[in-house]
Formats: structure tokens, sequence, C-alpha cells
């Protein structure tokens, strides 16, 4: 858990949920949310906008033209890259109503074979009570859930996103007449903390998994949420919302890898491309690695892990591709894309904090490797634009841990690291749950909802990154991830 009562007690945490549903072949990495068993990212057909369907209701007291404007702008982030290959198409009117508890069914996407995936709407919802989250995730959760978003199809060659979805709770958003229990509680959201849930949360609809660049600043108060602009150097995005309001834009590092899965063909000729391989101090390959080219200005960093566009296949359908035989080939390799040919970088190695797993996870790996040695391995000074500087196989300080998932009798992977066996169930209060890592659902058969979620919890939010069903929540545990479904 995290506090920051120097930057007003607000501590914003992003995580996801993902629920169980059996498609063993797409891998979760760390720069793209997924790959194929090709090494290639996951991404959406682009010849064509990508489309969002809002329905027609409120959200607290913004009106239905105001959401409908708020999208835009912060779909926008994205879109105004230069040079990348991706557009929004903010579709009004396909849905003309208002999406509550008696109708959201018709809409959510909640296993693989729900008609959603095929019905041709990208909803996106307004959940102004927030009794479709206490439908969804038992009564309590519309004090904490903020919303969700992500890909629930994918193409029959699994290499497109075909579907998608997004829901904002705006039950605890300032202004709505509904939310006295949230000013209770002290858990009240404010309009720049919805901007910026959009564009992170999208940014994962589109394929965008999370980094740990700049970390250091993030971490310290030196990023003060009443100062504009200082916080500027930390990504969309980073698992934590530090300051939302500087946060918004996205950074050098958000911009690689939006081009690198968007870019327009032959972006990536303006700038040096940095490619080699790890391996641990014995000569095995190391993956999981957070390479890191850095120069004097933290606005330059850009991030990529090692392994993270391997081929590779999930073959025990936990989500993530670090189980024996998994990773097959290139295991430690890695691609530093976007560096500019007029700057000198030193290219680090780093361990991908512990701390960045389950909910606010980074990278292929289902844990982090504690014992990865942080170090440089090389200098840039200067390069050539469009030219590939190859840095060849690199054998680390670092020593390889197994990160393969381990798992219980009932088959659901789990970790030592910030587990909890206390009962958080319905009508619970959530904050007394200690820690809330992840919350596993067992009610009913494995279902197949793909979510992003933002988790609010007073003073900080919290995410929980798998489910293995829906709801009511029964107990809180680390439990693995499972990719999402097939159209």
């Amino acid at each position: 858990m995290y506090n920051s009562p120097d930057k007003g007690g607000k501590y914003l945490k992003i995580l996801f949920f993902f629920l169980l549903i059996f498609f063993p072949c797409l891998a979760f990495a760390g720069g793209p949310f997924y790959v194929t068993t090709e090494g290639a990212p996951v991404v959406w057909d682009t010849s064509n906008a990508v489309s969002l369907h809002p329905e027609s209701g409120l959200c607290a007291d913004f009106s239905n033209g105001d959401m409908l404007e708020k999208i835009t702008e912060n779909v926008a982030y994205w879109e105004i890259i230069d040079g990348i290959e991706l557009d929004f198409d903010i579709e009004e009117g396909n849905i003309g109503e208002d999406i509550d508890s008696s109708n959201y069914t018709d809409y959510l996407v909640d296993s693989s074979d729900d008609k959603g995936i095929d019905d041709g709407l990208n909803p996106v919802m307004f959940d102004d009570d927030g009794e479709i989250i206490v439908a969804v995730f038992g009564d309590g959760n519309q004090f904490s859930v903020l919303g969700f978003a992500g890909p629930d199809g994918f193409s029959d060659d699994e290499t497109e996103y075909t579907d998608g979805q997004a829901l904002f709770n705006c039950l605890c958003l300032a202004g709505n007449e509904n939310n006295g229990d949230c000013e209770d509680l002290g858990v009240v959201f404010s309009e720049d903390d919805l901007n910026f849930t959009m564009t992170h949360e999208i940014g994962h609809m589109v394929g965008f998994d999370h980094t740990q660049v700049n970390q250091a600043m993030a971490d310290t108060i030196s990023c003060d949420t009443t100062a504009a602009g200082d916080c500027d150097d930390i990504p969309v995005m980073y698992p934590v919302s530090v300051d939302a309001a500087d946060q918004i834009t996205p950074t050098v590092d958000d911009i690689v890898i939006a081009l690198t899965l968007y870019g327009q063909d032959g972006w990536e000729d303006e700038f040096c491309i940095v490619s080699g391989a790890l391996t641990d101090a014995d000569g095995n390959e190391l993956r999981c690695a957070d390479v890191q080219a850095v120069t004097d200005d933290t606005a330059d960093t850009i991030a990529v892990v090692s392994g993270a566009f391997a081929p590779a296949e999930d073959t025990d359908g936990d989500g993530y591709t670090d189980g024996d035989g998994e990773c097959l080939s290139d295991c430690g390799s890695f691609t530093l894309y976007g560096l500019d040919p007029d700057k000198s970088y030193t290219i680090t190695v780093k361990p991908v904090d512990s701390q960045w797993t389950g909910g606010s996870g980074i990278g292929p790996c289902s844990s982090q490797n504690e014992d990865i040695v942080e170090e440089d391995i090389a200098t840039l000074e200067g390069c050539t634009a469009g030219a590939v500087e190859e840095l060849g196989t690199i054998q680390t300080e670092s020593t390889s841990s197994d990160t393969s998932n381990q798992s219980d009798d009932s088959g659901d992977s789990s970790s030592d690291s910030g587990s909890s066996e206390d009962t958080c169930g319905v009508d619970q209060d959530f904050t007394t749950c200690d820690p809330l890592i992840s919350c596993s659902l067992s009610n009913k058969p494995a279902s197949a909802l793909h979510f992003l979620l933002i988790i609010l919890l007073p003073g900080f939010l919290l995410l929980c990154r798998s489910f293995s069903c829906l709801p009511p929540i029964s107990s809180c545990r680390l439990s693995g991830i499972l990719p999402p479904m097939r159209k």
C-alpha cells in the first residue's frame, strides 16, 4: 500500500483485472500489452479509426455532451503524437439510452461467447450511481472502483484486437449529488482524475503496458500536485497516478511505445535504435530486466523490458510466459527505439521494482526478479538516425531467479509477495483488507471478462489485476493472469 500525505493524501495506483478464460496463445508483455507466439505485438487494425460508442447518460454533474467532449479530448493525447497512425471515432447515438443496472448486461461483455463481442459496439458506459459496479463486483465496490476498460475480442489469427469496452464509475466524482457516502469515506475524485483515467485506460485498451520510467521522481515529494509541470516526466502509463493534471501528457517513453505499435512506416528513421541481449552472470538468458536509455534530462528516458517481444507461448494459461519452456527464443533480447541522434545516452539495466506485480505489473513475468543488479552496460555518444547500434550479447552481474508461477491445489497461481488470506466479502470495509492486492472471485466457474480497472481506497488507489470468476468477492490473494477473449 502507498501513502503520500505530502501530496494531499491522494496517491492513485493503476491496476488491471483479468478474468479467466481458456485462451493460451497470447502472452502478456512489458511495452506492448500482448504479443503473439511470433513475438509481434497485438494491435487494432488502424486502416479505420478505433470506434468508441458512448452511452447517452450523465456522469455526476457532467452532461452527456460534456462526457463526449472529455472522451474526445483525452483520447486525443494519443492521436496527436507525431508519426502515429491511430485515430478514434467517437460515434454518438449508437447507444441511444442511459446504461444502468437494469440494462448493462445488454452491452457489457462478460464471457467468451457473449453476443457483445460481435455486436459492432465498443461501449463506453457512465455508471452515474455506481449500481453497475455493485452488480458486477458486489456491494461496497461502488466506493472503490473508478472504472475499467480493455479489449475483449481478438481476430481469428490472434494478431489484432477486434472489440473493446470501457466503464467509468461516476458515483464518487465531486459534484455527484449521490456521493454523500463517498464524502463520508473521504473518497472523492476530481475532474483531473477522471481525465487522466480516460487517457491511461484507453492506452491500455489499444495495447500499452505499464512502465516504471522515472520512478525515483514519482517516489519522492519533489513531485508536487499543487505545482503545475513538475511531474511532466512521469509517463501516462506509469502504474501510479502521482499528479493527474501533469501526468496526462505522454512522455517520450509513452510516445515511443505508441509509435512502436502504431507508428507510420518509417517513423523510426529519424531516431536511433539500440538492440542487444542480456545474460546473467552464468550466461543464461536474462528475461524481465528493465533496460533504460537515460540522459542527464529525465524527460528523455526510454525503457523496454528484456524479452518483452520474445516469441513465447502461454502453455499453462496463466497469462504470463515465464513458465518452463514458454519463452521460445530471444528471451534476453531488447530493442530500444526512439533515441535522439543528437544526445548521449547511458544504457542501464535495472530490476523491475518488486511492487510492480499483480495489478500494477510490468513485463511478461508473473513476479519480478529481485536478483537483477542495477548496472550500466553501454554508453552512446551520439548516433546515426535510422541506424541500429548492435550491442551484442551482454553478460550482466545479475542472477536469474525462478519466476515461474507457483500454484496451489486449486490451480490458481499465487505469490508470497503481498498475499493475504483475509476475507474481504460483500458489505465489508475494503480499507481494512490489508493488503487488497488481488481479489479472487470464486462463486462461479471461470468467466472471460477482460477488464482494466482503477481501484480507489481512501488516500490511494489500489489495483487488482486478476479475477477467477465474477462476484461476490470472497477473498484477497494474488492470482494469475489469463489472456482475454477470442472473437
